[in-house]
């Protein structure tokens, strides 16, 4: 199944705790042809969620 509009959005709300920045970042997303669980797995892998997730 294609990912969704909300699919995005709530992805970067469980995994980095905001809303995408704008919604030319939600369409790139859409047009990535990602699927639900890769776009998990690269949110996953960002600095971003390193730095939000670092264990100290």
């Amino acid at each position: 199944m294609a990912m969704s509009r909300e699919d995005v959005i709530w992805a970067y709300k469980i995994f980095l705790g905001r809303e995408p920045e704008s919604e030319e970042t939600i369409a790139f997303q859409l047009a990535s042809g990602q699927s639900r669980l890769e776009l998990i797995m690269q949110i996953m892998e960002s600095d971003e969620f390193a730095y939000k997730h670092v264990v100290q």
